[in-house]
C-alpha cells in the first residue's frame, strides 16, 4: 500500500476488515461486553482537574477518531465522526476512609469495565476521576476495541502527558501534527481490494490449519452452556532469576522471549489437556505505515499459532522448531482474521471463538506511566472485567521480570484454576530453562504446593483400637452419633440406631 489517501468528510466513513469484524459481532450478540478496554491509573499527589479537562478536550481534538459512531447503510457498515464535549466525570469516595475508598473504587470500575457500548449512538469512551482524597485519585478509562487498541494506549498516555504538562508549565509545546487516520487507512485497504498474494495466504493457513482441532480439551470449571463476556484477572510475575535465563536463552538461541514464552504455553496446556496439537491465538499490531505509530485506532492482526508438540524431544529442540513454524505464521498474518476461519474450515461450536480459545498478548507499548506536574500514576488492575477469550494472558517485561495478568472467562473457569494454571506455568518454566536438554515429557507442572496438598489428601493415618471386634466398634459408634446416617442407597436410608436395630431383629430370628 504506497498510494496515502486523506479523506475530508466526517460521514460514511469506510472500516477497515478488524472494524467490520467486530461490528459483525456486536451486531450479533449487543449484550456482551467483551470488547470493552479497560485502563485504571492511580495517582498519590493533588492534580488539576480544570487542566485535566482541558488536556482531555485537545488530546480528543487531536485524536478525532474517539468521536466515532457507526451505522448501517443498505447492509454495510459505515462510521461517522461526530465532535462532541468529552466529559470526564467526576466520582467522589473521599467520605470514606483511603481503603475503604479504594474498595468502593474497584467496586464501580469493574461495573464501569462491564458496561456495554452502543456502538451507533456512542460515546465509545467513558472516561473517569475517582476522587479518594485530596491527594489520591484514581484515573479511570474505558473504551470499546472498535476504535481503540493496546498500542493506542501507548499514545494517549504520551500525547496526554505532553498536553497537561504544557499547560501547568503555561507552555506552548506543539505536537507533531496526524496526517493519517485510521478510516485513511479503511480506505485505503478498500482500495487496494485484494490482497496482492491473498491466494497464497489462505492456500498457507488452509494448509497450517488442516485438521486442527476446533476446540482445546481443557479441563474447565464449568460447561459450555454460555458466552457473557464477563471475565477476571489474576496477576502474574515471572521472577527475575526465570527471566535472566529466558533472555540468556533469546540470545543463544536466536528466538525472541515473547516466541519462548508463546512456545511453553504450548506446552502447558499440552501437559494440562494430554492433547500433543494445541491452537494459542497471539496478536500483532499492524502499524506498518508511517504515521501509523503515532494515532488512534484498532489496528491488530488476530491468527492462530499451532504447536504440535513431540514430547520425546528436549525443550532446546522444541524451540528451533518452535522458532521456525511461529516465524512462518506471522509471515502470513496478513489475511483477516475471519477470511483465516473460512480458509480453516473448521468446525463452528456454540459460545465458543473458532481456531483458537486460548491466547497471549505480548505488550511492548503498553505499560507507560503518566507523569504529570511531578505527580506519578501508576498502572493498576482491578480483578473483575471482561473477557473475548476463555484464558488470555497479558505479559510484558517491566525492568528484570515479566509480569502481566492472566484474564478469564467466569462463565467457565474459577479463579482457583488460574492460580494453579498460573503456578504450574512458572514451575514449567523454571524446570524448562534450567534443564534445556532434557525431554519435554520429563518437564512437570506439579509445584511444591500441589505436593504438600496431595500428601495432605494421602494421609489418611488415624488410631484405631485394635482390641475391640467390629460388632463392638460398631456398638461404640452407636452411642457417640446414633442419628447419623449409617447406611444409603437408592431408596433406603438407615440411622446407626435404626440399623443395629435391624441387626438384632434379624440376630433374635436366626437364634430362634
Amino acid at each position: 500500500m504506497d498510494e496515502t489517501i486523506h479523506l475530508t468528510n466526517m460521514t460514511d466513513l469506510p472500516l477497515s476488515s478488524g472494524q467490520k469484524r467486530l461490528w459483525v459481532i456486536s451486531r450479533l450478540d449487543k449484550f456482551n461486553p467483551s470488547y470493552n478496554l479497560s485502563y485504571t491509573y492511580y495517582f498519590n499527589g493533588k492534580l488539576n482537574y480544570d487542566l485535566f479537562q482541558k488536556s482531555i478536550d485537545v488530546l480528543f481534538e487531536r485524536h478525532h477518531t474517539m468521536f466515532s459512531t457507526f451505522k448501517e447503510v443498505n447492509g454495510e457498515p459505515y462510521c461517522d465522526i461526530k465532535p462532541r464535549p468529552a466529559k470526564i466525570a467526576l466520582i467522589d469516595f473521599s467520605d470514606y476512609s483511603i481503603e475503604k475508598g479504594k474498595e468502593k473504587a474497584a467496586s464501580f470500575v469493574a461495573e464501569d469495565k462491564r458496561k456495554l457500548f452502543d456502538i451507533e449512538q456512542g460515546p465509545l469512551y467513558r472516561l473517569y476521576l475517582i476522587n479518594l482524597s485530596e491527594t489520591n485519585f484514581y484515573f479511570h478509562v474505558t473504551f470499546h476495541h472498535i476504535i481503540f487498541d493496546g498500542w493506542s494506549w501507548g499514545v494517549f498516555v504520551q500525547d496526554f502527558n505532553k498536553i497537561y504538562n504544557n499547560f501547568l508549565r503555561d507552555q506552548e509545546e506543539i505536537l507533531e501534527p496526524i496526517e493519517f487516520f485510521s478510516y485513511d487507512y479503511a480506505s485505503l485497504e478498500k482500495k487496494t481490494g485484494i490482497l496482492k498474494n491473498e491466494e497464497e495466504l489462505i492456500s498457507f493457513w488452509k494448509e497450517y490449519l488442516k485438521d486442527s482441532p476446533p476446540a482445546l480439551k481443557f479441563p474447565y470449571d464449568y460447561p459450555r452452556n454460555n458466552n457473557t463476556g464477563l471475565g477476571g484477572s489474576e496477576d502474574i510475575l515471572i521472577p527475575e532469576n526465570i527471566t535472566s535465563r529466558l533472555k540468556k536463552i533469546s540470545q543463544e538461541e536466536r528466538i525472541s522471549v515473547f516466541r519462548i514464552i508463546l512456545s511453553a504455553l504450548g506446552i502447558l496446556y499440552q501437559k494440562y489437556t494430554c492433547e500433543n496439537d494445541i491452537c494459542i491465538g497471539t496478536f500483532v499490531a499492524d502499524r506498518t505505515k508511517p504515521g501509523m505509530e503515532k494515532i488512534f485506532g484498532m489496528f491488530v492482526d488476530t491468527f492462530p499459532i499451532r504447536f504440535k508438540i513431540n514430547e520425546d524431544i528436549t525443550f532446546k529442540k522444541y524451540l528451533n522448531h518452535a522458532r521456525d513454524f511461529i516465524h512462518e505464521a506471522i509471515a502470513h498474518k496478513d489475511l483477516p482474521f475471519d477470511r483465516i476461519v473460512d480458509a480453516a474450515k473448521t468446525d463452528r461450536i456454540l459460545y465458543m471463538n473458532p481456531l483458537f480459545q486460548v491466547s497471549l498478548s505480548w505488550w511492548t507499548n503498553l505499560i507507560k506511566p503518566m507523569e504529570l506536574g511531578g505527580v506519578s500514576g501508576e498502572w493498576v488492575t482491578i480483578r473483575d472485567g471482561v473477557s473475548p477469550f476463555d484464558i488470555n494472558f497479558h505479559l510484558w517485561e517491566d525492568r528484570n521480570c515479566i509480569i502481566g495478568e492472566i484474564e478469564f472467562n467466569i462463565d467457565k473457569l474459577e479463579r482457583r484454576t488460574i492460580i494453579r494454571l498460573k503456578e504450574s506455568f512458572i514451575q514449567l518454566l523454571h524446570s524448562m530453562v534450567e534443564n534445556l536438554f532434557v525431554n519435554i515429557s520429563e518437564h512437570n507442572i506439579t509445584t511444591e504446593k500441589d505436593i504438600k496438598f496431595i500428601n495432605k489428601l494421602n494421609n489418611t493415618d488415624a488410631p484405631y483400637e485394635n482390641n475391640l471386634c467390629i460388632h463392638q466398634k460398631f456398638e461404640k459408634q452407636i452411642e457417640i452419633t446414633p442419628d447419623a446416617t449409617a447406611l444409603l442407597t437408592n431408596s433406603l436410608s438407615l440411622s446407626y440406631r435404626e440399623l443395629n436395630e435391624h441387626a438384632n431383629r434379624m440376630a433374635n430370628y436366626l437364634i430362634r
